[in-house]
Order: structure tokens, then sequence, then C-alpha cells
């Protein structure tokens, strides 16, 4: 048996033997023991690093200790009676309290006992003391908060007040004497015997003797701070302060700050843990002192203080092992700058917790300080809390740090050693991060990545190897076009890939060089290294689970020709149109929207009808072989819209438009008309930001749309931009007969047609990498445009014209013009029968018809000339004239009508001039109409009126490609 009966029960008795002996079972080996059950599941049995001593914690009691603690919270036992309990059962003899061996004491549990006791009656003075409290209140500290922490006042040196920290220690069988107890109470009388007697005289310092006193935590008022690790108490700490007017402040005087014990008294100082530590936390914040740390401990955060504790190897190693992330809280002075630099500028915060430990810096001196400041100005906790969190998010990792730093020295051989220690800490990330980090470490060395990793694998020993792969920078990607040059005219067009049934994505790609386009490499593969940075499949629920359609696999090179046959057949297999054009039509815009993003602008494709025409299924069909088609319902918000297009940049499906709630369909009216234009397709809105102070304002975000839509409608758009941008199927109810006469079982989805859509999707993949480019545009001396067509149909087709004219596919061509003039001819139907058409009818017969000739008169009319007009009040009489005979007028038949159902003068002259851009003049007879031929001509073919040839001058350098 040794001196020491502490270390006596550890031999003899095991701690997890003890646990379970107390009912608690344990799963694990040797060092390493976990609570087997749901009641003790936290409960941990370990071993310390530095000790080597067993120990345990519970993290749902919030306590912990060895073999003496835990016999004392499960039994309820003090440290005396816990004591005997163990030697009984050890079968060790029983210790003789009554000679009071201080130096026996001394060691083992002796000092632990004198900091508990010292910390519950400290504690008691705290909250007793009403300025203490105050103070502590002044600090930011809640009553909970110094409840939980056990904060504690030494009290202001009394008799009285010694005397009870006295009668404790002998009431736990602790001699004032010892060294710990000392530590606390102070020592007044023969320093030097004292010191021989406990073999201390090497703790004392050079006045002791002569002075004839030791100071200790009682010998001044201090805020007392123990330092908590599992409910036990490790250390204690203090702060100094003095008596003013009544009220306890700092100590002014920054020599006598703070106070702590003697390492001969107390043992080496500990780190201040916050009381809510927990071994298991996934991150701490390292902040400078207990302050701060009760402060962080308030906020609801894991905090350890430093309290000037060097992080050692096993410190540093133990919390790094701990804990998956650190933030390292410095305060906002030159000396938390030189914790983090150190004094040579070597970083030694990267080898104490690691590289990838968190450096955040406060606003203000430290954390206690940034509370008082948000009490001062009201800030709310939670609000508190929301803006420290802000700063955590935005701390820097010690690497990045360092990389900063060497990065913006000037050169010298000073940055040439500070580039050299960047790369040292950089290398000690693991491979994996580094590649999961090559955008900020780029970034933050200034580097290339083909420089930037002959450093590292210089430094890692490893400069000869070829691994490029370990150090490979990676991101997901969606796709698109990534320039592999400076000048652009090389690089990858990449694609996403995604087979449901395996539920695995995949990349093709094309690499291409713009100057020789014909010439391309086209694969798929599980990633595509590009520069340096390895990109692999994007993957979100919208594509796991269909939302947006892809294409599972390259499929096999078809021409365009054939490609359009087979799309064709596809949509005649399971819908029945009225027109053979539609199929034609259909096939076309699916084909063009694999190469939209070639294009400037493009039209959308509608189909409209009742309920029962099919017009969700016809879009479906369709919609399954267009470029990553998303599905979307009118319950989708304009959010949702915008964010599907943005992020998938493919072919957006809005089905029953016309249900769209009304306070959202300005919102999507322009939202359609910027996604038919590349260049106005960015839709700028203002996100909410927070700033480094924790406020907030707002800042511009791009919001990028622009791509093919599908949609279904019962009606037309309101706005004539949106409305002709439109090329549309009318659908019509079909009858059973119909459709089984066309083969298709109405209301059931065939099951081959979703492996048909998916067959073509992986063929029309490939033809998009086959002939993609930025741009597709015709030669400068090539004009592509229809006669027998207005502007817009023309303009609506041109990217299906060039398409057919860039794949010289004279057939494809003369299908477009079958399909525009189709398209016009229902367009010059819809005008013939509206309003502006039967005025433009009233205009035309007042300029030919012989009836009405009596109402045209000539003359000089200003700026015009000599010209032939019509008074406003004459040509409303003849337009509603001819509405009468043709029927137009609900009460034309009634002898009286009302002013309300004809035509007014006003109402004339503005819609020829907007209309029909016919000049108006001011006469002294009233407001006129000029009769001007040329625009009634044009007038004509844009209302369908007469088929009249409207000739076109061609310049001779121009060509016309006829269609």
């Amino acid at each position: 048996m040794t001196d020491n009966i502490f270390e006596d029960i550890k031999k003899r008795l095991r701690l997890e033997d003890l646990v379970r002996e107390e009912g608690f079972p344990l799963r694990g080996s040797r060092d390493d023991w976990r609570g087997d059950r749901e009641d003790c599941n936290s409960l941990v049995i370990t071993r310390d690093r530095k000790s080597g001593e067993i120990y345990y914690f519970w993290n749902s009691k919030s306590e912990g200790g060895d073999h003496i603690n835990w016999i004392k919270n499960r039994r309820g036992m003090d440290t005396k009676a816990a004591v005997e309990y163990l030697c009984q059962k050890a079968g060790l003899e029983l210790p003789d309290w009554t000679k009071q061996d201080a130096a026996a004491w001394a060691t083992g549990k002796a000092r632990e006992d004198v900091m508990t006791i010292a910390t519950r009656v400290f504690h008691g003075f705290l909250q007793s003391t009403p300025a203490m409290k105050a103070y502590c209140q002044g600090r930011g500290w809640t009553d909970e908060t110094v409840t939980k922490a056990r904060l504690g006042f030494s009290g202001s040196a009394t008799a009285a007040e010694i005397k009870t920290m006295r009668d404790e220690f002998f009431a736990n069988g602790i001699d004032p004497e010892s060294p710990a107890a000392v530590a606390v109470l102070g020592f007044r009388g023969d320093v030097a015997g004292w010191a021989q007697k406990h073999n201390m005289m090497q703790a004392l310092k050079t006045d002791d003797i002569s002075k004839g006193y030791i100071a200790g935590f009682m010998s001044s008022p201090r805020l007392v701070y123990p330092h908590l690790l599992y409910e036990t108490v490790t250390y204690i700490s203090s702060r100094n302060l003095i008596w003013d007017d009544g009220k306890l402040i700092n100590n002014p005087d920054k020599k006598f700050k703070s106070f702590n014990p003697r390492k001969e008294f107390m043992g080496d100082r500990q780190p201040y843990f916050g009381h809510n530590y927990r071994a298991d936390d996934k991150e701490i914040v390292i902040v400078e002192g207990p302050p701060d740390a009760i402060t962080m401990s308030q906020w609801g955060y894991v905090p350890v203080g430093l309290v000037g504790v060097h992080l050692d190897e096993f410190w540093g190693k133990t919390l790094v092992d701990r804990h998956e992330t650190i933030y390292f809280a410095t305060d906002g002075d030159d000396a938390g700058q030189t914790a983090i630099r150190g004094k040579k500028g070597d970083w030694p915060l990267a080898d104490e917790l690691g590289p990838l430990v968190r450096v955040m810096r406060w606003p203000v001196k430290d954390a206690n300080d940034l509370r008082q400041e948000y009490q001062k100005r009201g800030v709310a906790d939670e609000r508190q809390v929301k803006r420290v969190q802000y700063r955590l998010d935005c701390a820097t990792p010690v690497a990045i740090l360092a990389a900063k730093t060497a990065r913006d020295m000037r050169e010298s051989a000073e940055k040439e050693k500070a580039v050299e220690r960047a790369f040292e800490i950089i290398a000690k990330i693991p491979a994996k991060k580094v590649g999961l980090m090559a955008a900020q470490l780029l970034k933050a060395t200034g580097m290339k990545y083909a420089e930037f990793n002959r450093a590292l694998k210089a430094v890692r020993g490893d400069a000869t190897g070829d691994d490029d792969e370990k150090f490979m920078m990676r991101e997901t990607t969606a796709g698109g076009w990534y320039p592999t040059n400076d000048d652009g005219t090389e690089g990858y067009l990449v694609e996403l890939l995604f087979d449901a049934k395996k539920q695995k994505a995949r990349l093709a790609y094309a690499q291409i060089d713009l100057l020789h386009p014909e010439k391309r490499e086209i694969s798929e593969a599980s990633y595509v290294d590009i520069n340096g940075v390895r990109y692999e499949p994007y993957m979100d629920d919208n594509i796991r689970y269909g939302t947006v359609m892809l294409p599972s696999e390259l499929g096999p090179d078809k021409p365009t020709n054939e490609l359009l046959a087979q799309l064709e057949f596809y949509v005649r297999r399971y819908f029945l149109m009225d027109r053979h054009l539609d199929f034609k039509t259909a096939a076309m815009y699916a084909l063009f929207t694999w190469v939209y993003d070639s294009f400037d602008a493009l039209p959308f494709l509608r189909a409209r009808g009742g309920p029962g025409s099919g017009k969700s299924e016809l879009m479906l069909l369709i919609g399954r072989v267009c470029y990553r088609m998303m599905i979307t319902s009118s319950l989708t918000s304009l959010a949702g819209f915008k964010g599907m297009a943005h992020l998938y940049d493919g072919t957006l499906m809005i089905d029953e438009v016309d249900s769209i709630p009304r306070e959202m369909q300005e919102e999507l009216r322009a939202l359609l008309n910027g996604r038919a234009m590349a260049e106005q397709a960015r839709i700028i809105t203002m996100m909410q930001i927070m700033k480094p102070d924790g406020t907030t304002t707002y800042t511009p975000t791009t919001t990028y749309v622009y791509g093919p839509t599908l949609m279904t409608m019962y009606g037309a758009f309101k706005d004539p931009a949106t409305e002709t941008r439109c090329i549309t199927f009318d659908l019509f109810q079909k009858t059973v007969a119909e459709l089984e006469e066309a083969g298709i079982e109405p209301g059931v989805v065939q099951p081959t047609m979703k492996t048909d859509a998916q067959t073509l999707r992986n063929m029309l993949i490939r033809w998009r990498l086959k002939t993609w480019l930025p741009s597709l545009q015709v030669p400068a001396g090539v004009k592509l445009f229809n006669r027998e067509v207005s502007p817009r149909i023309n303009q609506i087709f041109r990217p299906l014209m060039i398409l057919a004219y860039m794949l010289k596919d004279d057939q494809m061509m003369e299908d477009i013009k079958a399909i525009m003039v189709d398209n016009y001819q229902d367009e010059l139907n819809r005008r013939a029968g509206s309003f502006e058409a039967m005025l433009l009818r009233a205009v035309i017969a007042v300029d030919e018809d012989e009836k009405w000739k009596q109402y045209v008169q000539q003359g000089k009319l200003g700026t015009h000339g000599v010209v032939r007009y019509v008074l406003y009040k004459d040509l409303a009489y003849v337009t509603n004239e001819i509405m009468d005979a043709e029927n137009m007028n609900e009460n034309a038949s009634e002898k009286k009508k009302k002013d309300s159902d004809s035509v007014k003068a006003n109402t004339i002259g503005t819609v020829c001039r907007d209309a029909f851009r016919l000049p108006v003049a001011r006469t002294g007879k009233g407001w006129v109409v000029v009769l001007d031929k040329s625009r009634l001509q044009i007038g004509k073919l844009r209302f369908g009126l007469r088929d009249i040839e409207v000739p076109i001058e061609e310049k001779a350098q121009q060509v016309e490609m006829k269609i």
C-alpha cells in the first residue's frame, strides 16, 4: 500500500466494475466504454491521454470524475464516506482521519476537495452580496448563467468570511494550512516555517518571507471562476475587483487584473470549459478567458477559455480529436492577432489545432465586451445570437489566412518564407479536403491550379509523383460550356445523364474546337476533368424523382431527318390531331429545344382547347422528348418557375396557364416575355443579407430564365407580345370512334410511351453534342424570310429556319415554310373577325366603294399636302352601317339604338391612328383620317382582307433564301 489512499483505491478497483455494480450495463473494451441502455447511453468511461487516469462523464446528467465522484454522486455520500466505502470494498485499511496527514492529503483528492469546497462557499458569498450580483448583471450574465457557471465572490477579507471558509475545510478533514487551502485563505505568520513543513520553499516569492504573508483568493475582493470539467472543479482563477462608492468594479490597474494560484499550491493551470461543455460536442469555440466563455455559453455555444494555457500537443490533439469543427475567436487587439500569427509569423495555431481551425475576430475587444455593447444598444438576445452566428459562419480556416497573408506580401525573402510556411500548413489538410477546398485555396494563394499543385506536392515530398487526382479540385455541375483556352475557341460541352433504374448520374461531353467544329470527341463518364477541376454530376430530388427529365445514356448517332421522322412518328403514335402539319411542328420544336441556347430568341409551344381536348397530354408527350423538360403545374409559385429555369436551363412546362391566380398573371407575363429573349432573360431581385455587424441589407441578385416553354391554355394571352410568340395547337375533344380508328386507347398511357421517349432523348443528347455551337447564325449575306407571312411569324420561326439552313436540310426548310403559312393563315382568320378588321373594312369601303364615296373629301392638309380624307363622324357612320348589315351589333334589329351600342367617332380615330398607322389631322370641320393607299394595302395584308403582292426591293449584294 502507498501513502496515497486514492491511488491505492484506483489500483484495486476498476471504475467500469463500480458502474456495473450500480446497475448500468456497458459495452466496449479496455479504456473506452459506453452505456448500453437507453437511460445511460450518454455515459462514457475513458482514459485521460495526459494523466493516464480513468474517469467518466455522463452528458445527460452533467457530471463526471473518478471512482470517488461516481460513488458520491450515486450514493449521496461526502468525500470521507465515499473513501471509506471504497476502502472496505477494496480490502484496504481505513485512513486515520485524526492524524490529518497533510502531506498525503495534499496529493490525490486534497486539491480537488479544496477547490470544490471553495467553489461552493464563494458561490454562496456571491449570492448573498447584492453588489457582486449587480456586477455580474453589468457584464451581461443572467442569474441562471451565474448559477450554472458556479461563479463566486472571494469576499472582502473579513474575519467572518475567513472563518466560514476555514470551518468548511475543517468539517471536510482539510488542513487549513495545506498548500491548496493556503491558495484560498492566504497565510500570515512564519512563511519560512510553513514552507519547510509543506516542502514548498521552491514556491515562495522573493519577498514572501520578509512580508510574512502569502496572498490567497480571499486576500481581496475577486470574481472567482471555477474551472469545471464534467461538473468537477479542476482549477480556480479570478478577476481582481475593488470597491468604489458601494459598487464592485474591475481593478483599473492592469498589472493587477487577475489572480491565479501558484502552480505548487493548486497544480497546473487548466483550460476553462463552459458549463455546457461535452466531449462529444461537434463544434466548440475557443476564446481567451472565462468571461468570454461564460458569455458564449449563455449565447448557446460550447466554449473553451484558454486562460493563458498553452495549447500544447496534449490539449491541441485532445480538442481536435474530440470535436469536428473548432472556431478560434480571438480578441480584437494586437495580442489577439499575435495569438493567431505568432510572434514569428509562423502561425502556431495551425500546429496546435490543425490547418482547418476557423479563425474569427471580435469587432470589439472580446465576446463579453460585445455582449455589453449589445445590451447598451438594446439588441435582443435572439438577435445577438444571430449576429454572432454570422461571424462564426464567416470565420476563415487558418490555412486560408496564412495563404492570403503570404500572397499579399511584397516580393522579398520574407514572402518566400511565408509562402513556404503557408504550404506547410496546407499540406496538413487531408487530400480529399484539399480537393473540396481547391477554389478557396487557389484564390487565397493567387495561383493557378498547376502552380499550386506543384508547390503542394513539393512540400509533401512528392515532387516527382503523378498523383494530381488526389489534389483535384472537385465541383458538381448540371452541364454547360467550359472553355479551355483564353480566347474561348476550345472547350467542353458537358451534359447531365441520369439512369432512373440505377439511380445513377453520369456526364456526357463533347470536346469542341470552334475553329473546326466538325471534329468532336463525344463520350460519357462518371466525371470530366477540365482545367484542373474535376466536374461530377449534379444530383437532387427534382432529377431523382423525374421532375426534370434527362437522357439516361448516349444513344446512337442519327441524322437530323431521321430524328425528325422518329419524333413525328412518336407523336402520331400516341396522340390524334386534326392537321398533319401539327405533327411536324411538334417534331421540329422538340428538336429545336436541344440547341435552343445557340439562338438569341425563341418561340413557345402551346396547346389550347377546352376540357377533355387532351392539351395537357399532348404537351407532356412532346415535353418528354424536349431538352430537360421540367414538369410544373398551376400550383407552382412564380419563384418556383424562375428557380427551375435558372438551375436546369431546360424546357419549362406550365400547365393550365389560365388557372394561375390573377395576382400572379402579370408577373407570369413578364417572366414569359423575358424567357423568350436571351438578352432580356435576366430577372433582378433584391436578396436580404446580413452584414458583418449583424445588421441586414439588400443586394441585387440575377436569375437567368431564358429557355423553351410548353404551356396549356383555354384561351389567349391579353398581351399581344406574349400571344404572338406562341406556336399554337388548337385542340378539340375527339370521339371514342376517332381515337379507336387512330389506334389510340382513350385515357390510357401506353407503357411503351415512356421507353420510346427515353430512347429518343438518348439519341437527341448525342445530336446536341454533335450539333451545338455557342451561336448558330447564317452568314451575313444570307437573308432568311418568308414573304407570304407576317414579320412576327418570320421572327418566331427564324431559329428553325436557321437550323434547317445550317443542317442543309431542304425538306426541313420546306416543312417549315408550310408550317409558317399554316400558322399565318390561322392568325389572319382570327384577325379578320376582330373589331379592328371590321373598321378597316369600313375605311376600305369609303376609299373604294361607290356607295360611300360621297363621304370622301379632298384638299390640302398642312404637311400632308393635297390628300383624300374622311371625317371621323362620317367614318363612324359607315362603320356602324356595315356592322348593322352584318349583324355585328347585338341591337341592330332595334329601331332606336342606344349610344353605347354604336362605334364612337373618337374610337374610330384612335384605331385608325394606332392600329392602321393612318395619318389623322384636325380641320375646321373636325378631325379627319387621311386615306393613305400604301397604309391601307399593308392593313389588308395584316388582316387577311385580300391577298396582295407587296413589292420588296432587294439590294444587289443580298442573297435571298426563298422558302
